[in-house]
Parts: C-alpha cells; sequence; structure tokens
C-alpha cells in the first residue's frame, strides 16, 4: 500500500510538514501520525463515503458536546473528504495525544463502569435524536451496512445450525432454529417502537482513548449508527466466555455464570437508564439472541464442537434455550 505522502497531503494544505510516524500497518488499512497534529489514514475499503463521513462528523460533535474525546475528519481543498489515490481511498482526522485501550496499561475490568455509565447517561440524553439511517453490526431485523440478506446474528446462527446438523445434533438444531424464530417474532412486535440512539460502534481496546488511567473517548468512528438503546446495552455488556470455561466447568456452570455476570452489568447501567417495560422485555429478547447467535459465543460454540468436550456446548445450548 505504497502512497506519495506529501502529494496526497498537499491535497488537504498540508504542505510543511515533518517525517510522518507510522502507527498501524495492516493489509487493509495504514495510519500515519503527521506533526502531532494529523492522522492519515490509507485504506482500500469502501465501507466510508462522502455521505457517511458527515454522519460521522456529526456524532463527533455530539461526543464532543458530551465531553468525551473524539476526532473528527478533514475536508481536502476540493470540499471532499476521501482522496482517492493509486486505488487507495485516503483520509485525514484530527490526531489526539492519547493512548487505546489496548495501548496503555489499564485493563477493560478497570474502566468497565465508567464505559457503563457512558452509555446510560449517553443515551438517556440523545435518545431518538437525529437517528442515522444506517445501524451498528449489533442490529437485529434491520440490517447494517455490512449485512447482505440478513442481520450479522441471524448469519452466526445459520452457521451454527449448520455446524450442529453436520456433527449429528439435528434435534438440537430444530430447536434452537424454532426457539430463534420465535424470539424474533416478539420482538418485531414491539421494535419498531423501541427508542434509539447514535453510536460510535462497538466498543474494543483499539477504539478506546484513556486519559489520566480513565475512559475518555472513541478512536473510530468507521462502524458507527444507531442502534436500539437496549440492544446495544446488551451486547456492550456482553459478559466473558472463552474455551477454556468448558474445560473447567459444567455447563450448568458455565450457564450461571454468563447469566450471572451479564445481569450484574445490565442492573449497573439500568440504574442510570429509565427503561420502559416494552424496553425491558426487549431486553429479555435480545439476551436470548445474544446468547445463542452473538459472535463471540458462535466461535467459541463452533470451536468446542470440534474438541471430545462438545456435549458441554450442546447442553449449555440446551439450557439457554429452556
Amino acid at each position: 500500500m505504497a502512497i506519495d505522502i506529501k502529494k496526497v497531503l498537499s491535497t488537504y494544505g498540508i504542505l510543511d510538514f515533518g517525517k510522518p510516524k507510522l502507527i498501524t500497518s495492516e493489509e487493509e488499512k495504514m495510519e500515519y501520525i503527521i506533526d502531532d497534529k494529523y492522522i492519515l489514514e490509507v485504506n482500500n475499503s469502501e465501507y466510508l463515503t462522502e455521505n457517511k463521513i458527515i454522519y460521522i462528523n456529526k456524532l463527533v460533535d455530539r461526543y464532543k458536546e458530551f465531553g468525551l474525546l473524539a476526532p473528527k475528519y478533514i475536508a481536502n481543498l476540493d470540499g471532499d473528504f476521501i482522496y482517492s489515490f493509486e486505488n487507495n481511498y485516503c483520509l485525514v482526522k484530527e490526531y489526539i495525544p492519547y493512548k487505546t485501550l489496548k495501548e496503555s496499561n489499564v485493563s477493560y475490568l478497570d474502566i468497565n463502569k465508567e464505559v457503563y455509565d457512558y452509555i446510560a447517561s449517553y443515551s438517556t440524553k440523545y435518545k431518538n435524536q437525529d437517528i442515522f439511517p444506517f445501524r451498528t453490526t449489533h442490529t437485529v431485523i434491520d440490517l447494517s451496512p455490512l449485512d447482505s440478506e440478513v442481520d450479522e446474528k441471524q448469519a452466526n446462527l445459520n452457521m451454527l445450525l449448520d455446524t450442529l446438523k453436520k456433527a449429528g445434533f439435528v434435534d438440537l438444531k430444530n430447536k434452537l432454529e424454532k426457539f430463534n424464530e420465535n424470539v424474533r417474532s416478539e420482538l418485531k412486535l414491539i421494535f419498531k417502537k423501541l427508542p434509539r440512539c447514535n453510536y460510535s460502534g462497538i466498543l474494543t481496546s483499539r477504539n478506546i482513548y484513556i486519559k489520566d488511567n480513565h475512559f475518555a473517548g472513541f478512536k473510530n468512528f468507521e462502524y458507527c449508527g444507531s442502534e436500539v438503546i437496549v440492544n446495544y446495552m446488551v451486547n456492550e455488556a456482553r459478559p466473558n466466555l472463552s474455551e477454556e470455561d468448558f474445560l473447567d466447568l459444567s455447563a450448568a456452570e458455565i450457564r450461571n455464570k454468563i447469566l450471572n455476570d451479564h445481569r450484574e452489568k445490565m442492573a449497573y447501567m439500568l440504574k442510570n437508564y429509565n427503561a420502559s417495560n416494552e424496553e425491558k422485555k426487549a431486553l429479555e429478547l435480545y439476551n436470548k439472541l445474544l446468547f445463542i447467535s452473538g459472535f463471540t459465543y458462535y466461535n467459541i460454540y463452533k470451536n468446542v464442537l470440534r474438541t471430545k468436550n462438545r456435549n458441554k456446548v450442546t447442553t449449555l445450548l440446551q439450557l439457554l434455550i429452556v
């Protein structure tokens, strides 16, 4: 992904600068710090468009108003945000001189309550305001920009059902399929009435800024969008589960672990967010979908189903759909 940095930056009116500092080098994306003022991002994805960046900058302004760090994209001399160069897409945004969670010595456990406080108070303040026309990757029923025919959770479940069928667990496959259909049917009855909010996207360790060892804001907004508030809460409060749990714990113990962890996190958020009765009902339904078709859980189930502990997965799934 070689580019002429001087030529690219000149289109943004940046003519005099020191040696660019490469901070991200991946097959699909490269990032350079320019004079501790800008980030030059080079990628080969068409996911970001001029129109979406306009929405992102609106959301960045909102986060700044809320008191969080967030970098805004900068237009070039032609008034566009994206500069196409040698089959790559170049963008420039503000540089924020703080480490991400992944780069810091802070763990998510150290800041998770601060993140949950943000989600609850932010959602309360901006509920149903200027809702974006596109969704986050958490969305169910509606599609996100990355989805094609079905939402991500349905796609995950379809793959899990296929895995179970090939492994000979046809009865469980049929029960899961019916359970999913019933939950989604219930959700559709209230779906359009549920309050939404615009969010930065999935809160990964690469996306969270840390300042003075505390949660301070967001670095990337590529996957931002609107989302049902309680669904966003359910997904960001997702409990930890690992393949190692299937070595040390019984299926019942795993179920209790993840459900108790999730209830505790959700209870903390709901102290600061006044959910309606409809939202509380939806929250229960989104919970059910998360544990059978969330991306993290699907991958763990799929991998453990290849091991001698496969029966713990099938038993756990049975317990989760009771």
